[in-house]
C-alpha cells in the first residue's frame, strides 16, 4: 500500500466507535455520552512512510493553554507511549475538568473530540463546540502544516439494562422501533431464530442536507447487572462534504443536531428509561 493511499484509508475511517479511555467513567456509571469528532488530513513525509500530523505537537501544548481554565488537568493515555506516527487519528491525551471529571476534550494526531457525560443539553455543549473549533483554528501551527478537516461527527451514546428473561429482539421492537428477524430455517429447532444472545447491528442512511450519513448502532454488552443494550446515534460527514472552517462548522453541527434530536425522540421510551437510571428495556 503506498503512503497516499494509506493515508487516503486513514481519512476514510471516520466511523470508527468512541474511544475507550481508561478510568473515564466511574465505576457502575451508566453510558451515556454525547460526542463531537473533528478530523484533519495528515501528511505523508516521503512515500512508504507513514502520515503524520507535523503540527500536533505545538498544538497539544497550545490548546492546553488556551483551554486550562476550563479543563485544567492534562491526561497522558497509554496510547500516547506510542510514536504518534503509530496512532494516527487517535486520540493521546484529555483535558479534563477539576478532578478529572467531565465534561472533557481529547486530542490526538488529526483528531478533536469535546465530550460530555451529562444528559444531552445543546445549550451547554453547543457553545463548547463553538469554542473547541475556534481555539483549535487558533492555536494549530499552520506554518507547519494546513488545517484541513476531513471527517466530522455529532455522537449520542446510551444504554439500558435488559429485564432477566426479556426476549432481546421484542425488546427492540418496542422500545427501540427496529425489528430484526432471522429465518428459522437456518436452525434445526426454529425456536432458536427469536433467542440471540448478543447483537452487533449498523444501518447508515443518506443525510441530504449534511452531505453524509446518519447512523444507527445497536449492540448489547454484558456486566455484573447483566445484559445491557447499548445504541449510538451519529450524524457525520467526510472528504470534500466536511466544513472546513470554524464559521461553517457550527451551522454543520447545528443541523446536526436537529437530526439527532429527531432520531432521540423517536426512541424517547427507552431514552428516558436509561435517562433517568431507573428503567430497564
Amino acid at each position: 500500500m503506498t503512503a497516499h493511499s494509506r493515508s487516503q484509508d486513514q481519512e476514510n475511517s471516520s466511523r470508527r466507535q468512541p474511544q475507550v479511555t481508561p478510568g473515564a467513567r466511574d465505576a457502575g456509571a451508566k453510558l451515556c455520552e454525547t460526542i463531537f469528532e473533528l478530523r484533519w488530513g495528515l501528511s505523508a513525509q516521503a512515500p512508504g512512510v507513514d502520515a503524520v500530523d507535523p503540527g500536533f505537537e505545538l498544538l497539544l501544548g497550545r490548546l492546553f493553554e488556551r483551554l486550562r481554565g476550563d479543563y485544567p488537568d492534562l491526561v497522558n493515555l497509554p496510547v500516547a507511549q506510542l510514536p504518534s506516527s503509530r496512532s494516527p487519528h487517535a486520540v493521546r491525551h484529555q483535558f479534563r475538568s477539576a478532578g478529572r471529571s467531565w465534561p472533557l476534550v481529547q486530542i490526538g494526531p488529526g483528531v478533536l473530540t469535546l465530550n460530555d457525560a451529562a444528559e444531552f443539553d445543546w445549550n451547554r455543549f453547543g457553545p463548547r463546540i463553538r469554542r473547541g473549533v475556534a481555539e483549535l483554528f487558533e492555536t494549530y501551527p499552520a506554518e507547519l502544516h494546513a488545517l484541513r478537516p476531513v471527517a466530522i461527527a455529532l455522537r449520542i451514546l446510551n444504554a439500558a439494562p435488559l429485564d432477566a428473561g426479556r426476549p432481546l429482539l421484542r425488546a427492540l421492537e418496542e422500545h427501540l422501533h427496529t425489528s430484526v428477524r432471522v429465518d428459522p430455517k437456518l436452525f434445526e429447532d426454529p425456536r432458536e431464530a427469536a433467542k440471540p444472545s448478543g447483537l452487533q447491528l449498523t444501518i447508515s442512511f443518506p443525510l441530504e442536507r449534511l452531505q453524509g450519513h446518519g447512523t444507527l448502532a445497536l449492540s448489547t454488552a454484558r456486566d455484573a447487572n447483566g445484559l445491557q443494550i447499548l445504541w449510538q446515534l451519529e450524524a457525520s460527514a467526510l472528504g470534500e462534504a466536511v466544513p472546513k472552517d470554524p464559521a461553517a462548522i457550527q451551522p454543520w453541527a447545528e443541523m446536526a443536531r436537529e437530526v439527532l434530536m429527531r432520531w432521540l425522540g423517536t426512541l424517547d421510551d427507552a431514552s428516558d428509561r436509561a435517562g433517568s437510571g431507573r428503567g430497564h428495556l
